[in-house]
């Protein structure tokens, strides 16, 4: 009579080529070892694929930080400096204000060229800028907010590209004006322009004066 086979052995023998390993199942074959190394493999590949992709988005991230930089920094269309004397008379400075109007790079150039003028602070800058860019004909001209007799400074170009240059983003070491210190001190200029121009011309008249008494 032939010994008694284990029921585990008996379910080893049904199944064939199963058996147990270290208490886990094992397959046997060529067929099922193919199949892992072609799933690692594709495992693989979906991996270093994706790392790829990976440094792909990363590079074009830097890219358009790079370009959002320098975007943030320009100030307009490329431009030669703006240079010239100051405005002598109303008509001059009228004439360049519609030029203003019409012309984004006179606009940039206008900026650059009072960014040169520069100045310690927001008061410094904005007096350096009129004195030097305005006369006193056409100070007295205009106030702040207009009136029956008097151009609105405040709407004017000019002024808004020099509020626009003096508030501008610096640097932290440097400080930022603030609208109201370019309004205080244009208002300040504007006020007194009348005054100066009145000084001014009498200066000139006693010079013409004492001229024609040394003929």
């Amino acid at each position: 009579m032939s010994p008694l086979t284990p029921r585990h052995e008996q379910a080893s023998q049904e199944h064939g080529d199963h058996i147990l390993k270290d208490g886990q199942p094992y397959t046997q074959g060529p067929s099922t070892s193919t199949s892992s190394q072609q799933l690692s493999g594709f495992m693989m590949q979906v991996l270093k694929s994706l790392h790829i992709i990976r440094q792909t988005q990363q590079l074009q991230s830097e890219q358009l930080m790079m370009i959002t930089d320098i975007l943030h920094h320009v100030d307009g269309p490329p431009a030669e400096p703006l240079s010239f004397a100051q405005f002598e008379t109303l008509e001059e400075f009228l004439a360049f204000e519609k030029e203003l109007t019409a012309c984004e790079q006179k606009r940039v150039q206008l900026k650059q060229q009072m960014q040169i003028i520069g100045g310690d602070g927001a008061k410094d800058k904005t007096a350096r800028i009129l004195r030097k860019m305005l006369c006193h004909e056409v100070g007295a001209a205009f106030t702040w907010y207009g009136t029956k007799t008097k151009g609105k400074f405040s709407s004017l170009q000019f002024c808004k590209v020099m509020c626009a240059c003096i508030t501008a983003n610096k640097p932290k070491e440097v400080a930022v004006g603030t609208l109201k210190e370019v309004e205080a001190t244009t208002m300040s200029w504007l006020r007194h322009a009348q005054e100066r121009l009145q000084k001014h011309c009498n200066k000139c008249l006693f010079i013409c004066v004492q001229l024609r008494l040394q003929c």
